[in-house]
């Protein structure tokens, strides 16, 4: 009979060596939620960057197709006006981010540290058109439409009537 008593208390608890390892295998099983959790956490949010950042992308690439598609054909003012190169482009367009009418001189630059595209735009009268000197006008109003990229580059065809040729 005391055979049998001690058989029923042994039996009735765990030993410490099965508390340890109980205890082990929930530590690695919590440690394994957490990580996927987490894993999941941050996929979540470099998709929500991800998607900002082609929806800005999409709003800056919609903005210069509109002006470049309603730009007017212009003389230049004097020979030292600058119409492109691989970091700017100048032109006057009809669509200006600003409203209220009329055409407006756009300027798209790239600046370095951190890459930025700047629009900047202003209203463009041309004193030929109006005959007399070229009005007061306001300085122009710039814009950060872009940053964070990594490389830009505009290129754009001269035309001279003679020959045709892509200039960086």
């Amino acid at each position: 009979m005391t055979r049998m008593r001690r058989a029923r208390r042994r039996g009735g608890g765990f030993t410490l060596l099965e508390v340890v390892l109980a205890m082990t295998a929930l530590a690695l099983v919590t440690a394994i939620c957490y990580g996927g959790f987490h894993l999941g956490i941050r996929a979540v949010e470099r998709g929500e960057m991800a998607v900002v950042t082609s929806q800005r992308l999409r709003v800056a690439t919609d903005v210069l197709i509109r002006q470049i598609k309603s730009t007017v054909a212009y003389p230049a003012r004097n020979d030292d006006e600058e119409v492109g190169s691989a970091s700017s482009m100048t032109f006057v367009t009809a669509a200006g981010l600003q409203g209220g009418g009329g055409l407006s001189r756009i300027v798209y630059q790239v600046i370095d540290g951190p890459a930025r595209l700047v629009v900047a735009e202003s209203p463009y009268f041309s004193p030929d058109v109006l005959g007399r000197e070229a009005p007061e006008k306001p300085g122009p109003a710039a814009a950060v439409l872009l940053e964070g990229f990594s490389r830009l580059k505009f290129e754009y065809l001269m035309n001279d009537g003679v020959e045709s040729e892509w200039k960086p």
